[in-house]
């Protein structure tokens, strides 16, 4: 119940009671404040866990119905508490009812590549008179064809104001798709309870405005869908063809470069859409798009010194994969083989396990008066060379006097 209200029912109360307390006929020490303390019992309440009891006016029927003075007045009063027990429970659902009603709101333009996403999300905020300063994305869904036409549009936002919190848990292109369709609900704070950190809005939507056609490859199907919950995270999947998405355009990132932290937006590909914009044919595809991307920096420590370097050295990285696993050994029908300088020997079990298990052997000191890391890998197995050697700056993250012998 909004402030505008309460004070409403609360001057009208007033107003009621003195007009009461003026009609009444009979004398009475302190008549006023009893008359208060009817209409108090009759609007008090019991809340059980939702459920709202009109527990005053029970008492009042049970043992004030007939007062010995000025019955009618007090009577009257009783039932102004009740009918304020009962505005007290319907107005706040009328009033949701009221706010959370579909809303439509025109959008600024239908399509992807000319209009911006981050003046949609102003345009939503100045029609919905959202909070300038908390609008925060939890999902995005955006289907578009290779012209660039909005074929689904689907938003949903939280936003957190001065008096809680506000899902937009809905926000839909509607079927003419010139306008869109939104759904809100105010959340009670202990309801809003999740391990989620969503991103603010106008930062992921502007990201998102830098993705321009040539970045896009339809590939003979007809709709791409950018798929994101807006979240930043730690990002480390070299399994995908990852890119950066700046200013500067569209970045391939290699994996030496991973992990980042970045805005995953995913792609997908199909050919058919649904009567709810949802594209059922969606061929997964590798290629992830990686928003306001930054460099990772892993905290330095003997058992993380190695990983941090491969982030910084493809070279490093590349002798480091080529001395592992099936590039110093393999089994075939039941033997084992170990490869050294492209010449295969075969083995026992046991040392060939010992050999994937122990190497390549590596030695790390560390200075920590200047934050210098000494590392040396040894692998006498895979090809030449087999010792790698480099010193680690810790502070600025250098790479210095890296040798191959």
């Amino acid at each position: 119940m909004n402030n505008t209200v309460q004070l409403t029912i609360f001057i009208s109360t007033i107003v009621l009671i003195l007009v009461f307390y003026r009609k009444s006929k009979e004398e009475e020490p302190f008549l006023l404040l009893k008359l208060f303390g009817f209409t108090f019992l009759g609007a008090f309440m019991l809340d059980l866990n939702g459920l709202k009891l009109p527990l005053g006016f029970a008492v009042f029927l049970l043992f004030f119905r007939q007062p010995k003075v000025n019955a009618k007045t007090k009577n009257f009063a009783a039932y102004i508490g009740l009918v304020i027990f009962v505005l007290g429970i319907l107005i706040p659902q009328i009033e949701n009812m009221i706010y959370e009603r579909t809303l439509h709101v025109d959008i600024l333009d239908t399509n992807f590549y000319s209009g911006s996403l981050l003046e949609e999300i102003e345009n939503l905020r100045n029609q919905l008179d959202m909070d300038d300063n908390s609008i925060e994305l939890s999902e995005l869904e955006l289907t578009i064809d290779e012209d660039g036409t909005y074929e689904g549009f689907k938003l949903e936002l939280v936003e957190q104001n001065y008096e809680g919190t506000v899902n937009y848990y809905n926000i839909d292109l509607s079927n003419d798709k010139r306008r869109l369709e939104i759904k809100r609900q105010k959340v009670k704070e202990y309801e809003y309870q999740n391990n989620y950190m969503y991103t603010d809005a106008k930062l992921v939507l502007g990201n998102l405005d830098l993705v321009t056609d040539s970045m896009l490859d339809f590939e003979g199907y007809k709709y791409i869908q950018l798929i994101t919950d807006g979240r930043r995270v730690n990002y480390a999947d070299k399994g995908k063809e990852n890119f950066q998405i700046n200013t500067a355009g569209k970045n391939k990132i290699d994996n030496n470069q991973l992990p980042v932290q970045a805005i995953v937006v995913s792609l997908c590909k199909g050919n058919k859409i649904d009567e709810y914009q949802n594209l059922y044919d969606c061929k997964h595809d590798d290629e992830r798009f990686l928003l306001d991307m930054l460099k990772h920096e892993i905290d330095l420590t003997e058992s993380s010194v190695i990983d941090a370097v491969r982030q910084k050295s493809a070279e490093i990285d590349e002798w480091l994969m080529k001395h592992v696993g099936d590039f110093i050994g393999f089994e075939k029908n039941g033997e084992f083989i170990l490869i050294k300088d492209g010449v295969e020997e075969k083995v026992p079990e046991s040392e060939y396990m010992m050999t994937l298990k122990e190497t390549p052997l590596t030695t790390i000191t560390q200075n920590e008066h200047n934050n210098l890391w000494e590392v040396t890998v040894e692998n006498p197995y895979g090809d030449a060379p087999h010792i790698m050697e480099f010193t680690f700056d810790g502070e600025r993250r250098e790479i210095l006097e890296l040798k191959f012998r």
